[in-house]
């Protein structure tokens, strides 16, 4: 449950194929309140980009996945974000699915949890998307 009056930090894990979409997610969590890590704003140039995911990872409350199937390849930094949370705690992993399908595809230490769906981001357009956004 959600303390009141908490400033929650939140991670947000994306493959970089849905990097627009995990800008705007970062916004709007922004804007209600938390505060958001991100990769392009969390990491200064010539610092170590691992240790500052790990460090970032671990300092925070909430681990949002943003789950698509180029994030969620072999060798993919994704899965590494995911082994570190999962470690650290795993009841904390928000799994968000990005494309039909990648529910499969996750590792089976969040397999379990459900899914937010937002398959249908890159379908909307214009007045239809800002409306399915909002109520999403």
């Amino acid at each position: 449950m959600l303390e009141e009056n908490k400033k929650y930090k939140i991670f947000i894990s994306y493959g970089h194929d849905y990097t627009e979409e995990a800008k705007m997610f970062a916004q709007t969590l922004e804007g209600a309140g938390y505060d958001v890590w991100i990769d392009y704003a969390g990491i200064e140039a010539g610092s170590d980009w691992r240790e500052r995911i790990t460090a970032a990872i671990m300092e925070s409350d909430y681990f949002v996945a943003l789950f698509s199937k180029y994030g969620l390849r072999k060798g993919g930094v994704c899965l590494d974000e995911l082994a570190i949370a999962v470690s650290h705690n795993r009841n904390n992993i928000c799994p968000v699915a990005l494309e039909k399908g990648v529910e499969y595809l996750a590792p089976s230490s969040v397999a379990a949890k459900q899914f937010f769906d937002m398959t249908e981001w890159r379908e909307k357009t214009g007045d239809d998307f800002d409306a399915w956004y909002k109520e999403k």
